[in-house]
């Protein structure tokens, strides 16, 4: 409760030190709808079902959202596309946390994908969404927005998509008979959380290198 408070506040201090322009008002709905959504709706769910981690990934996402309405002053599309690759960048990283430390949170009877479901069923849970990972990325090229992507963004995220999707893909090679031992599992996903930690930059730096350019 004392959090939710906090950011309430800091919240209403942001608009009243913006002179309630209407930037700040649209950043502040944004961010509300954020702060709302992850204690009322997801800190309850994520002890029900594992589906809590879609619902978390949505607050997670918005930042570079509200970053980018902040800025402009409007909702647009890429301010959308950032959230949208956020969110799908949260899946298989959170995935591979929650195989990981599976037992902590089966303890704290928090319900995780690879605890509710199993882990072959995380495995191809991770491989949906870092397949939807890359086309993602390369949509921020497709926004009107001059001079904001370019060719080393679009190689960028065209690579380190790639990538990430390839050591997804390796997750299954170690499989015996459509079977997953734990032990092979948390390798894995050791591998794969490392490997989104990397990406995530990367692919930022991608972006700054072409808007400097």
């Amino acid at each position: 409760v004392r959090v939710f408070i906090a950011d309430v506040v800091g919240q209403v201090a942001v608009f009243v030190q913006g002179n309630r322009q209407l930037v700040t008002v649209m950043a502040l709905i944004i961010g509300l709808l954020a702060i709302v959504s992850y204690v009322g709706i997801y800190t309850p769910l994520k002890y029900k079902a594992p589906i809590a981690l879609v619902v978390g990934a949505i607050p997670g996402a918005v930042p570079p959202l509200m970053g980018w309405t902040a800025v402009t002053g409007s909702l647009d599309a890429p301010g959308l596309v950032l959230f949208a690759v956020l969110f799908v960048w949260q899946m298989p990283h959170f995935i591979a946390i929650s195989i990981v430390r599976r037992r902590d949170y089966d303890a704290a009877g928090i319900r995780t994908v690879p605890g509710v479901r199993g882990l072959v069923v995380a495995k191809w849970q991770a491989l949906a969404w870092s397949i939807l990972l890359t086309p993602t990325s390369l949509a921020l090229c497709l926004t009107d927005v001059p001079n904001f992507t370019g060719l080393v963004y679009g190689i960028t995220a065209s690579v380190a998509g790639l990538a990430f999707l390839g050591l997804t893909i390796a997750g299954f090679s170690d499989m015996r008979e459509g079977q997953e031992t734990a032990a092979g599992a948390n390798r894995w996903a050791h591998r794969l959380f490392i490997a989104s930690i990397i990406y995530l930059p990367v692919l930022v730096a991608g972006l700054a290198v072409d808007v400097l350019l």
